[in-house]
């Protein structure tokens, strides 16, 4: 029987500026928030009108893109594809997840996995080619949604409050730059989880490759190429300013992240993985490794067991 993560697990798996980060965001969204009232009260109200389309347009277009989904794709329910719902319903009973996520199977897209979320909708888009290459590997299948349904998880764990707060500003537009951090750390969070989840890092390692890649030539990326480019972006001003201005990490950064973690929580899976690669590429990783903070949070003996 599978047993659902406990709370010290749960902490032990957010990434390590996920707290700092996620105070950073709500600092900055109240300044914003009280300019927004104020002019509401000096404008007697007048300011609902642009805001209020501004919802609506984004609502509309959500409400699009689904039914484009539900037109031109599957949805995965008990008659299409429930190994995958009965997956996806056991990833989200052990890492604690209650909401609806509606998961679409569609062919094509350079993309093998994205998620939308707008409001109270949340819309999981796998590529056929994603499934059909994780039947052989049920665990990148794990990684692949449990990092999704834990970045959710996270955000689900706010208060109302803060949720509001966060998606209002990062709606607005106007304080990314101290929003962007914190998703950036739900990102990491989330790619860790999934870790944790399927419990092997070359299955991790291989779906990060396929978001980054798409189709068949992620099996040709290698984790020291990976290193080259990190260690290129390390200290580089256009690497710093490209981080500032997006709500995800550099996906080389993702790779190593993944790697530095399991070396500080899951040593034995570590060796494993660097175990199995060539002499020249594991001193390539462990290079750049050294120059990685590594976390001093408590260390879990052994990762989770993932659904069978």
């Amino acid at each position: 029987m599978e047993v659902a993560l406990t709370k010290k697990q749960i902490k032990l798996l957010n990434h390590s500026s996920l707290f700092r980060n996620k105070i950073i965001a709500i600092l900055a969204s109240i300044p914003l928030w009280i300019a927004f009232f104020a002019v509401m009260y000096f404008s007697n109200g007048l300011l609902l009108v642009p805001v209020a389309v501004l919802f609506f347009s984004i609502w509309f277009i959500v409400s699009m893109i689904r039914a484009i989904f539900i037109g031109s794709s599957i949805l995965v329910s008990e008659h299409n594809f429930p190994e995958v719902l009965n997956l996806s319903e056991r990833i989200k009973n052990r890492i604690g997840y209650s909401g609806k996520v509606e998961i679409y199977i569609c062919d094509g897209s350079r993309i093998n996995a994205t998620l939308m979320r707008y409001f109270n909708r949340k819309i999981l888009y796998l590529t056929s080619k994603a499934i059909e290459e994780t039947k052989e590997n049920q665990a990148e299948l794990v990684w692949l949604i449990a990092r999704h349904y834990a970045a959710l998880r996270v955000r689900q764990s706010e208060l109302l409050l803060i949720q509001l707060l966060i998606l209002w500003t990062d709606t607005a537009k106007v304080m990314n730059l101290f929003i962007y951090p914190y998703f950036r750390s739900v990102s990491y969070t989330g790619d860790m989880v999934g870790l944790a989840l399927c419990g092997d890092l070359a299955s991790s390692i291989s779906g990060l490759n396929k978001l980054l890649m798409g189709g068949k030539l992620y099996k040709e990326v290698s984790i020291a190429g990976i290193a080259t480019q990190s260690l290129e972006l390390k200290g580089n001003f256009f690497g710093w300013i490209t981080t500032l201005i997006s709500p995800e990490p550099h996906m080389v950064n993702r790779h190593l992240n993944l790697v530095a973690f399991t070396h500080e929580q899951w040593p034995g899976e570590y060796e494993r993985y660097m175990s199995s690669l060539n002499p020249a590429t594991r001193q390539s990783v462990e290079t750049q490794m050294s120059r990685l903070r590594l976390y001093s949070a408590g260390v879990l003996s052994q990762p989770p067991s993932p659904p069978a």
